[in-house]
């Protein structure tokens, strides 16, 4: 049994090959599933590949079983379906690994798609010997406008609603309340942009206090040698302040 899985793969009897040329001889190697992935998924679907453990399951099943049943296909459909025009077209790379794929009826059932993704309780409640076996221990921070759900993993990565995806919301909002719910999920991200700010900024900072100082020393030999306190320059009188820790430089006008 084989059929086709990519540029250079191929299912035989539910187990995922790449295709290897040396010279003429043509051999096979086992892949684990994931590759194929990597090769067309943009990086919003392989968050939540990495990132849950139940679709990454439903999906190697496909590449290697090339059977999905009909709720698990569903649960594929409900949580990438909700991932914008590159999440549609990663539904039928996933049902085309399927003995019985058909183009127009995934397309069928992508068209009349429910208008929120599936929730992670539902997901559980379905695949409870899955996620018993494989975990289910997405920690997603809590948000009284939005239930967990595994698109949150695509959401999590970016400061902003990706383009396409759908914000599970147990309710219409308003784009600015949507901005607010992503802002409260990646409250960790913010931060760590933010401090990397500060690290820079201070990197930044000790440089330039650095060509001050570099700068009030050659001031300073240029008045001892002159003997003065203060000299007239274009933008006024630069005066030399005593000080408890040396001089402070002043420009008055």
């Amino acid at each position: 049994m084989l059929s086709a899985a990519g540029p250079d793969h191929f299912i035989c009897f539910g187990k995922c090959f790449q295709a290897v040329v040396f010279g003429s001889v043509l051999i096979r190697r086992e892949c684990c599933g994931i590759d194929i992935f990597h090769r067309s998924a943009s990086l919003n679907i392989l968050e939540i590949l990495s990132k849950c453990s139940l679709m990454r399951y439903l999906c190697h099943k496909a590449l290697k079983t090339c059977y999905l049943t009909h709720f698990e296909r569903l649960s594929v459909l409900y949580v990438f379906g909700h991932m914008g025009e590159s999440g549609r077209e990663f539904v039928h790379q996933v049902m085309s690994y399927t003995l019985n794929y058909q183009h127009s009826v995934t397309e069928r059932f992508i068209q009349r798609i429910p208008a929120k993704p599936v929730s992670c309780i539902k997901l559980r409640e379905q695949y409870k010997m899955i996620t018993a076996e494989y975990g289910c221990n997405c920690n997603f921070r809590q948000n009284k406008n939005c239930y967990p759900s595994p698109v949150l993993h695509a959401i999590s990565r970016s400061s902003d609603l990706p383009e396409g995806i759908t914000l599970p919301t147990s309710r219409s909002v308003t784009e600015e309340k949507a901005k607010k719910v992503i802002e409260e999920m990646n409250i960790h991200k913010r931060s760590q942009e933010l401090a990397s700010s500060i690290l820079e900024y201070k990197k930044q900072k000790r440089g330039i206090d650095a060509a001050i100082h570099k700068v009030e020393k050659e001031l300073e030999r240029i008045y001892d040698n002159a003997g003065i306190d203060r000299l007239e320059v274009e933008m006024g009188l630069l005066v030399r302040r005593k000080t408890e820790n040396g001089f402070e430089w002043l420009i008055e006008i």
